[in-house]
């Protein structure tokens, strides 16, 4: 489902299920995140916006993200430069980017 958004015009993304993120404790009603880091200067518009609602319809329906946080800075990185899913080190960086949390539309 990632390659759907590979070619997002973004610094880098990653997808995470939100109970990752905000922990619950429950994989009822599961849903999924869009994580961004836009270039320098790049901003979150309404265009950007519609771009990633048209890819997301493309998907399954169980395969669909629900929601898109905005982040402010780089991605941790492991030694091989992967992205860290591990975001508890950056989980004061997730929160303060809830400030810009956007809902997903779908169609």
């Amino acid at each position: 489902m990632e390659t759907v958004f590979e070619s997002l015009p973004v610094k880098e993304f990653c997808v995470f299920a939100a109970n990752y993120i905000w922990p619950k404790r429950s994989m009822v009603g599961e849903k999924l995140v869009l994580v961004i880091h836009l270039e320098p200067g790049q901003r979150y518009a309404e265009e950007f916006q519609r771009d990633i609602n048209a890819r997301n319809n493309r998907l399954l329906n169980y395969k669909r993200i629900h929601g898109v946080v905005v982040l402010d800075e780089d991605f941790p990185r492991t030694a091989s430069l992967k992205i860290k899913r591990i975001l508890w080190q950056t989980v004061s960086r997730v929160w303060t980017a809830l400030r810009r949390f956007c809902l997903v539309k779908e169609h």
